[in-house]
């Protein structure tokens, strides 16, 4: 049994041999495989080999490497064999809308029971009324209506538009689930700019203060991203404060503090130095929002390259900034280039343009029609 999470949009194919859970998850994905990038997964309760007997790998593996790659063109492939092979399996999958995995019948995890027929029938039901199978959302079976008195929804195996339906059903439903906090990222220093972007007035109050005053329309909570040293600042104090965990990371950092902080929330960030930032902006990628997808985020209308800094970030792009950092790499663009995620345009060009230094803010001023002393 396995209690490792490979996904957070996972689902189970679960059925004793022959019953056909095989042909469904092929059917499914070829099904689906046109809207979304789908990560399968096989538990073979027995032993099973890749490698060709005499072949460079098979070699390596029987003088005692606990780890094999191969790489061709086009593909690569991984046999792991230390006690960490689930959980390296978890980055594989990461860029996956969703996954199937067949097999591990005894995990606790969400499943689909494939009932087969005759024995294998029997035998899984036995499972299921004893409690050794728990977990299961629906039976798939051979007959066109359900004979087992099992209180579950149950699908004739070639209703595969109806299986499809139901497992997106189960997914947003899950989605519901995740509260859509707000992130104002305002733990930059500003040295261009002479003095803290948060505190500057464009609207009649401090930037962080308007910018706060839009997202509390769109979001559960609303935090400030902000340095431990800032949080008694005037314009910083009376917020709720998320501080840097990961220190001279920049904006990056501060994402995944958040995301640290409050595991299950998706989060809507925003730099805090937008000052034609507007409603409609945050309304259409509320709207647009794709939780199948690491991120949702604004294509620049300069170099279409996605906008980290008004963007939404999914539970699991953790995981996915964890990554980029290991190698390196802090800026959250370099991991939205790299990773699965929505990209959608601006309705409107100027409202994510920022203000950077002095000139900037005059000149943003001027626009707004605010007087600059």
């Amino acid at each position: 049994m396995t209690t490792t999470k490979f996904h957070d949009s996972e689902i189970y194919f679960c059925g004793f041999s022959d019953s056909g859970k095989s042909t469904l998850i092929s059917k499914l994905i070829k099904k689906m495989g046109s809207d979304f990038n789908i990560g399968y997964l096989k538990h073979d309760a027995h032993k099973f080999s890749m490698d060709k007997e005499g072949k460079d790998t098979w070699k390596a593996t029987n003088a005692g490497a606990k780890r094999i790659a191969i790489t061709s063109k086009d593909k690569n492939a991984y046999i792991i064999h230390d006690q960490f092979k689930d959980n390296l399996l978890i980055p594989s999958f990461s860029d996956c809308d969703m996954l199937f995995v067949e097999g591990f019948k005894f995990t606790t995890l969400p499943k689909i029971l494939v009932l087969g027929e005759f024995e294998t029938k029997t035998r899984i039901l036995e499972k299921l009324h004893s409690k050794e199978v728990t977990g299961a959302i629906a039976l798939v079976g051979i007959e066109e209506t359900n004979t087992t008195n099992i209180n579950l929804p149950y699908f004739n195996r070639d209703d595969i538009k109806g299986i499809q339906s139901f497992i997106l059903e189960f997914f947003h439903q899950k989605f519901k689930d995740i509260p859509i906090y707000g992130l104002i990222l305002a733990g930059g220093k500003s040295s261009r700019m002479g003095e803290d972007k948060g505190s500057l007035d464009y609207h009649g109050m401090a930037q962080v203060d308007h910018v706060q005053k839009i997202l509390r329309n769109f979001t559960k909570q609303c935090f400030v991203s902000c340095r431990k040293e800032q949080e008694h600042l005037p314009h910083l104090k009376y917020h709720l404060q998320i501080h840097d965990r990961l220190l001279e990371m920049g904006p990056g950092g501060g994402i995944v503090s958040a995301l640290m902080e409050h595991k299950k929330a998706a989060w809507l960030v925003l730099a805090c130095d937008l000052p034609f930032l507007d409603e409609a902006t945050i309304e259409n990628i509320i709207a647009k929002r794709n939780p199948f997808k690491v991120a949702t985020c604004y294509r620049s209308s300069k170099n279409k390259l996605p906008e980290p800094l008004c963007a939404i970030y999914e539970p699991r792009a953790k995981q996915n900034f964890f990554q980029f950092f290991a190698k390196g790499y802090t800026c959250p663009r370099k991991m939205l280039i790299n990773s699965n995620v929505l990209n959608i345009d601006l309705l409107n060009e100027s409202s994510l343009a920022n203000a950077n230094t002095p000139d900037d803010f005059k000149l943003a001023k001027e626009k707004l029609g605010e007087v600059v002393l």
